[in-house]
């Protein structure tokens, strides 16, 4: 039954689901809750099935949270449906999904790598000649040749612009360097973020086909923050939209902040325009997370802006009301004469507050800036750490700043130290290689056995005959100190995470440059690209620390971060610190800046915003932002010295009205329960609980940490036979027939891709032999039961159930239609276990029962039977197993109890099975393996 707690508008805007919606959520309306309960009430009340539901979010972090909400819904309205039918993630996360799914029309083969921004910038410098030889390169680029290249070819890719001609030279120039670009990652076979957007609209325009049923399969369509969105994403939706228009997107033109990403809010002001119906709009207006006190004070704020020409044509007007009524005095200011009077002010604030139970632990309060690198908040940062305030901030350091990152570099600069005469490194990378190795070589003089070690691999790389992977040598340092004592240090996270960022850098710099082992042949070349390129490249782009989107701060940390950092978040408790902050009138362009611009206005985009106020509308939302996250009290921290402007005069005469903070009454504030802050985390059977009973530590560096590991040939056989089958299973769900010669392509695709991503072991008698065992399943079609195709139900079906405090997920091989309910089949490589593994039966037929719970608490179907099919073998290919539901209780126990372990215990230890860790990477750091060089 539909929630009964609703107000007008949200009523409104839940049950309005045919047509195009436009509904304009001010901060703290209930966006996300009103969402969550449009689609229950699409599913419970009208019966539309999820999978015809697409939900985009800006945020992998809002995606999960959204994702959670609606489990956790469906569960509580007894809907027996599953949330995965649905398209929900981000823009980037759905355009993947389909362009997997129609692969075969693009130039993209099987088994492609996603690329992140950083290996899409080495991707472009270690190809510059390519660029430099496209006509008018050197009159369009200038210094920052990788950041300019990359820009251009951005602008091109989120226009979704096909047509790659022009007549303006200059533009001719940008379409071709996006060409080259887009030649490069197919040759690849990558995939970057923007060319999931890019390559999405191009099926949809050049497939007419696809688009058709991707407009049948997705007939409702709700897009969060749209007044975040580009060009492209706007383009692809219209495509997706069909004839009817149930499209609804949510937002607030108040909140656009992302403008330098290439985000026009021109999206959601001219959305009704855009619309072949009429375009209902609804306003969320009453705010449930803020006093009266601070929703007055933001909206006075924003309202300034009414005194720009025209105003009305570039935001909307609104009025929020509150939901809670009462007079709290709830905004002050807090005053200090100098930097030392700042950071003094603010500390003793934060412990007054704490003192005085207007928070009840400091991960309730945040404080706000424009930047986290700014010197006076370093200077703010260390005084809170000294005063014994947890301060979590977003990652600040660039990578190679970070010290235990120069312990790395150093030891590798130590290893090839006689191999790096005649490389030709440039000055200043020459100058911070030879710090690294400073501050490496004091580590070795302090330990013996680290520096016992150095001298060994340093003969072993001399030999004639060696060989070792890329990823084998920070391994085998991590035996030893100063590594082994970060790793096992779990107060410094922070480096463990960092270390785990440059091991997969150093897989990128792999992949890239199609570098995995090095030995004697190719040493040379190794330390050229690795030492003069990429180090040099690192360094250059800056490149950031380890980062996670889903953090939260413990009880004893507050947040420090940029207010764009905190959109979508709240707080008991805000505090604004970077008053010096100011905007200035746009008057003139950069060069780039104009060619852009006239660039987006020849291909459609024209500009929006008034070219001399889009500073100050970017200063005033960025602040109508920040203010709208504090919920009790917001203050207003600044300098108020006249002389050095330590306030701007966009903020002055607000924080010149408030009261100061010594005026604060506890008895006038509002003040809430302690709250559960703890963020859901997804656990999948296998990759989380069979890891962490396997070995918890190696759960803990390979799963939490993403340590990255070398590709083992066990596990590349076997993706190459689950992948195969998983061909022939939705080729037949779509209607298509395979045939042997299809099957080869495809399994060679993917071997190649597979090694491009560095299983150089893969050989030709594994390929082989995988291509048997996926004949061998095609041939059993339609000559047993099992793989009667006309009750395939589904294959690589993805589940997702909530429970009170996680998520649970499940990856289901394939469901056919039994006699008497549904079957769940697994593909296994290997020897059927049921005579000599019994133990490794048993772990299957587990897996398999926690996934027959899964399915029938989302489908609403009791599963039948569970079957293991084993395509290597040709006897006794297949176990089948009525669903045990005493079995089913203990698996589930066993879940619970192990994501406890996870959770509360944090207990990461090695294993005591000493035979899983021969292939393990993290065998020299459990002091598993005596000859380090093996």
């Amino acid at each position: 039954m539909p929630n009964l707690t609703y107000n007008e508008s949200q009523k409104k805007a839940i049950q309005t689901i045919h047509g195009p919606v436009l509904i304009i959520a001010g901060p703290g309306t209930g966006k996300t809750f009103t969402l969550v309960e449009r689609v229950i009430y699409m599913v419970s009340e009208l019966a539309i099935d999820p999978s015809e539901i697409l939900i985009s979010t800006f945020t992998n972090k809002a995606a999960l949270e959204l994702l959670d909400r609606l489990s956790l819904q469906f569960k509580n309205n007894n809907l027996k449906k599953d949330i995965n039918d649905m398209f929900i993630g981000n823009f980037h996360s759905i355009c993947r999904k389909i362009l997997e799914k129609y692969i075969v029309h693009l130039d993209l083969k099987a088994g492609y790598k996603v690329i992140d921004e950083v290996e899409k910038a080495y991707l472009i410098h270690k190809h510059l000649e390519r660029f430099k030889a496209v006509p008018g390169y050197h009159s369009l680029i200038g210094q920052n040749e990788v950041k300019e290249i990359a820009d251009y070819i951005n602008l091109v890719f989120e226009e979704g612009i096909l047509e790659r001609r022009s007549n303006n030279p200059t533009f001719q120039t940008i379409l071709d360097l996006a060409s080259v670009y887009e030649a490069i990652a197919m040759e690849k076979n990558v995939l970057d973020f923007s060319m999931h957007l890019y390559l999405t609209y191009k099926l949809l325009k050049e497939k007419p086909q696809v688009a058709e049923e991707l407009r049948q399969q997705i007939r409702y369509l709700m897009i969060d923050e749209y007044q975040d969105t580009n060009s492209i994403q706007e383009k692809i939706l219209f495509e997706l939209k069909g004839q009817d228009e149930n499209i609804c997107v949510v937002g607030d033109d108040d909140q656009g902040l992302y403008r330098f990403r290439g985000a026009s809010v021109k999206n959601i002001l001219e959305f009704p325009k855009k619309m072949q119906k009429p375009t209902q709009i609804i306003h969320l207006d009453i705010n449930y997370r803020s006093t009266s006190d601070i929703v007055a004070f933001y909206t006075d704020y924003i309202e300034e802006l009414n005194v720009i020409p025209n105003i009305s044509h570039y935001r909307y007007s609104k009025k929020l009301n509150v939901a809670d009524g009462q007079a709290y005095q709830s905004i002050y200011k807090l005053s200090a004469s100098n930097d030392e009077s700042f950071r003094d002010k603010i500390l003793n604030s934060v412990k007054m507050l704490k003192g005085k139970g207007l928070i009840n632990h400091y991960n309730e309060l945040a404080i706000l800036v424009s930047s986290v690198n700014e010197p006076r908040i370093l200077r703010l940062k260390t005084a809170l750490k000294r005063a014994g305030i947890g301060v979590y901030t977003p990652t600040t350091k660039t990578l190679l700043q970070r010290r235990e990152i120069h312990y790395l570099i150093g030891a590798y600069y130590a290893f090839f130290q006689n191999h790096l005469k005649n490389a030709k490194i440039d000055i200043q990378t020459a100058r911070f290689l030879e710090n690294s190795y400073g501050l490496f070589y004091k580590q070795m003089q302090t330990e013996p056995r680290l520096e016992t070690f150095v001298g060994q691999m340093q003969e072993f790389i001399s030999e004639k005959k060696w060989q070792l992977h890329i990823l084998d040598l920070p391994y085998r340092l991590f035996r030893y100190p100063p590594f082994k004592d970060l790793l096992e240090d779990d107060q410094n996270l922070q480096a463990k995470k960092n270390i785990s960022r440059f091991l997969e850098l150093i897989h990128s710099f792999s992949l890239m440059e199609g570098i995995f082992y090095i030995n004697q042949k190719n040493v040379s070349h190794f330390v050229d690209r690795f030492f003069a390129s990429f180090l040099a490249f690192l360094k250059a782009q800056k490149v950031g620390e380890f980062e996670e989107e889903t953090v939260v701060p413990n009880d004893d940390t507050l947040s420090l971060m940029t207010i764009h950092a905190a959109k979508g978040m709240e707080y008991p408790v805000v505090i604004m610190a970077s008053l010096w902050d100011r905007h200035y009138p746009k008057s003139y362009q950069r060069r780039d800046e104009k060619i852009k611009e006239s660039f987006l206005e020849a291909f459609g985009s024209l500009s929006f915003e008034p070219f001399q106020y889009i500073n100050k509308l970017d200063f005033y939302k960025k602040y109508y932002t920040g203010f709208s996250r504090a919920k009790n009290i917001l203050i207003l921290a600044g300098i108020d010295d006249h002389k050095k402007q330590a306030i701007s005069a966009d903020l002055y005469d607000l924080f010149k009205s408030l009261p100061n903070l010594d005026s604060l009454n506890p008895s006038a504030i509002r003040t809430e329960e302690p709250k559960d802050h703890h963020i859901k985390k997804v656990y999948a059977y296998t990759s989380d609980i069979v890891a962490y009973q396997a070995c918890p530590r190696a759960y803990h560096f390979f799963r939490q940490l993403r340590y990255q590991e070398a590709p083992k040939a066990s596990m590349t056989y076997g993706s190459l036979v689950h992948e195969g089958i998983d061909y022939i299973n939705k080729a037949f769900l779509d209607g298509k027939i395979v045939q042997r010669d299809m099957i080869d392509e495809y399994i060679s695709q993917l071997a190649r891709a597979k090694k491009k991503d560095g299983a150089l072991y893969l050989n030709d008698y594994q390929i082989e032999k995988a291509r048997q065992d996926v004949y061998r399943y095609l041939e059993a079609f339609g000559k047993d039961s099992l793989f009667d195709q006309s009750k395939i139900l589904d294959s690589e079906l993805g589940i997702s159930l909530a429970r009170s405090n996680f998520i649970l997920t499940g990856h289901l091989d394939m469901v056919y239609q039994g006699q008497s309910g549904p079957v769940i089949v697994d593909f296994k490589t290997g020897k059927n276990p049921s005579v000599n593994r019994p133990d490794l039966l048993e772990q299957y037929l587990k897996q398999l029962y926690f996934y027959s719970y899964l399915y029938e608490q989302t489908k609403d179907d009791k599963v039948e039977e569970v079957v293991l099919y084993f395509p290597s073998e040709l006897d006794e290919q297949i176990i089948s197993s009525k669903v045990d539901q005493k079995k089913v209780d203990e698996v589930k126990e066993m879940v619970e109890q192990t994501i406890q372990a996870i959770e509360l215990d944090k207990s990461f230890a090695k294993t005591d099975n000493k035979a899983l860790c021969k292939s393990c990477d993290l065998r020299f750091f459990c002091d598993r393996i005596e000859d380090v060089r093996s």
